[in-house]
């Protein structure tokens, strides 16, 4: 079977293929802005998966460190509340750490001694 296209019509034709071509480029075009802005996303998220977890580690290794040593630690801020307080001070110090924790560091030293 053949098909005939009158004039008239194969110049509409001819200026649709010339805006379809435009309209394709640019679908193509926002695709690939739409392809990379995900893979940066997903890399992002990586990113920050893998840092912490990298974070997570650390502090495990410190928390590990700190519990392990024989000597008594005890680490106040500057308003001297006590933020740390290894096994070892609890069991020289005979109190626990979840006691320990919301005292002031001035319960634990003397007054001669401040």
């Amino acid at each position: 079977m053949l098909w005939g296209v009158p004039n008239e019509y194969e110049l509409t034709l001819a200026e649709w293929r010339e805006n379809s071509i435009v309209w394709v480029v640019g679908a193509f075009m926002v695709c690939a802005f739409i392809a990379t802005t995900a893979a940066l996303f997903v890399r992002g998220v990586n990113r920050q998966s893998d840092l912490s977890r990298a974070l997570r580690d650390a502090n495990d290794r410190y928390h590990q460190t700190i519990d392990s040593l024989m000597d008594a630690i005890v680490a106040v801020d500057a308003e001297h509340n006590i933020l740390l307080f290894n096994p070892s001070a609890e069991q020289s110090m005979r109190m626990r750490w979840s006691r320990m924790i919301s005292w002031r560091r001035h319960c634990l030293v003397s007054y001669r001694s401040r």
